[in-house]
């Protein structure tokens, strides 16, 4: 999720500074590690929040968002999960 996290906020940045060719890829990223989560045996029970996610990851980029998410509501949504990480690595 800490990858995924990174991906999706360079998709904020990316779409904000018009970089089509960035978001593409970006996108592209993000899809294949979202993919990879849901497809772990103990995200079953998050089904709905990965899809939710899914949705939001493709709406970013959109030129008429259907939903209002700003970065610091993404950053807030991934951070638990990028701090997990470096804490596991401190060790």
């Amino acid at each position: 999720m800490a990858n995924l996290g990174s991906e999706v906020t360079g998709i904020f940045l990316a779409s904000h500074e018009k970089k089509g060719w960035q978001v593409a890829q970006l996108q592209t990223r993000a899809k294949k590690i979202l993919d990879e989560i849901i497809s772990l045996p103990d995200m079953a029970t998050r089904k709905n929040e990965m899809a939710l996610l899914e949705q939001v990851i493709r709406d970013i980029a959109s030129p008429d968002p259907l939903y209002q998410v700003d970065k610091e509501s993404l950053e807030e949504y991934f951070s638990p999960f990028a701090i997990r990480v470096l804490s596991q690595n401190s060790q």
